[in-house]
């Protein structure tokens, strides 16, 4: 019996190639050097089951490992013709890796009608955000309440998240009761039962679960899911390179979006998530959160959220989070970043600083103004004059030279002008 042309198939997670009622199944394959690996399951169909004949590491390049295999199932099934299936199944597999995707003319590709966001600002479809931050400034917390959000198709901070979509957690920090107290408190917060959440707790570098991994996105029809943590998940030191592009690399082949749980690099400003450069640069999108704790009976937090990228559309603007913490419920209230504790707003654009300076202490010069804020004074005039143009602030006196600095106050405690006619 000479081997047919077998029928490939391609799945999330590998190929599959058949010969009639004959199956190879590959996983996991990879390029090293010059080598093809991957992991390799031989079985023969009987109805609805597969009766597994091999499995095991295989190198599709080495002519005498398909030799020394093609010996081994040939002792086991005397009947097909092993060396030539073999020989088939890496010439086939090889040639579909190198060709990759097939070349597109963008003239005849019909034009998108924009980008498709989960939830406005935070998460696109098949695109991977970082949510980063020191220990304690809520990360977990706020990524559990956009995953009961988006399961339920409930909108947060005021975001719109326009429908609801299946959910995975992927965890290495909690475990399952920890996490469903958590989501139900979430939800007694949001006025609405617990969504359907998949949950799995996981212990090796992500990058060892892709089969199951993808089989569970095709089981399930997940389109989101939350990694807790980014460190733990690329099973390593987060300078090295060669950990953290595979994870990303993995999300790409798995084509949902994800909601990367990440620390923060304190040397970067709240710029940057611990580790390489590329954890920034793989990212569509990231999140800084920087948390202060107001009420130390109750534990309220209050987060100053900043979209530092967004390599698709513009960066939204910094927000307050008041996260507020009830016996039975927890709730996420979006609040003027303006309105944060002192603390926070000195990470504000000096805008935002001048504007909830005004609106504490109501009318201020510009040299005070300077001195609050620990700004240049020159700086803060012009930013006042820009905001004066926009009507967001008005000069109450106008100042005569050195010493005699302008006063300002917001536009909108400005006091009504009479009506004409009236003095």
């Amino acid at each position: 019996m000479s081997a047919t042309h077998p029928i490939l198939t391609r799945s999330r997670n590998g190929y599959t190639l058949r010969w009639d009622n004959l199956v190879m199944e590959v996983r996991q394959l990879r390029r090293k050097d010059e080598d093809w690996r991957c992991e390799l399951l031989i079985g023969l169909e009987s109805g609805d089951d597969v009766d597994l004949i091999w499995t095991g590491h295989h190198n599709l390049m080495a002519a005498r490992t398909r030799s020394l295999l093609a010996k081994d199932l040939q002792e086991r099934i005397d009947y097909l013709p092993w060396a030539e299936m073999l020989q088939q199944l890496s010439f086939i597999l090889v040639q579909e890796e190198r060709q990759g995707e097939p070349s597109i003319n963008m003239a005849n590709y019909p034009e998108p009608e924009g980008l498709n966001y989960l939830m406005r600002g935070w998460v696109l479809e098949g695109k991977p955000t970082a949510l980063f931050g020191l220990g304690g400034s809520g990360k977990t917390w706020l990524g559990l309440t956009i995953c009961q959000c988006l399961a339920a198709g409930v909108n947060l901070l005021g975001y719109a998240i326009p429908q609801g979509i299946p959910v995975q957690v992927y965890d290495y920090e909690n475990d399952p009761d920890l996490t469903r107290l958590r989501l139900a408190k979430i939800a007694a917060g949001l006025g609405i039962p617990v969504a359907q959440i998949h949950y799995r707790q996981l212990s090796y570098a992500i990058t060892d679960y892709e089969e199951l991994i993808a089989r569970e996105i095709d089981e399930h029809g997940i389109k989101f899911a939350m990694l807790d943590s980014f460190a733990l998940a690329s099973g390593g030191s987060q300078q090295k390179d060669e950990l953290v592009i595979p994870v990303y690399a993995l999300l790409r082949r798995l084509g949902i979006a994800t909601l990367l749980i990440d620390h923060e690099a304190k040397a970067s400003n709240g710029e940057y998530a611990i580790g390489t450069v590329y954890k920034h640069n793989l990212a569509r999108i990231t999140w800084q959160l920087k948390a202060t704790r107001e009420n130390t009976e109750t534990g309220d937090l209050y987060l100053l959220a900043s979209n530092r990228k967004n390599n698709e559309d513009k960066r939204q603007k910094p927000i307050g989070i008041h996260m507020m913490f009830g016996p039975r419920a927890v709730l996420a209230k979006r609040i003027d970043a303006a309105d944060l504790p002192s603390d926070l707003t000195s990470d504000l654009p000096l805008r935002q600083r001048i504007l909830a300076s005004l609106q504490e202490h109501r009318a201020m010069s510009t040299t005070e103004l300077a001195e609050l804020l620990g700004e240049n004074a020159k700086e803060v005039g012009t930013r006042l004059k820009e905001m004066d143009k926009e009507k967001l602030v008005h000069q109450i006196t106008r100042g005569g030279g050195r010493g005699n600095p302008s006063t300002w106050e917001l536009h909108s405690d400005r006091e009504p002008e009479p009506p004409e006619g009236f003095e």
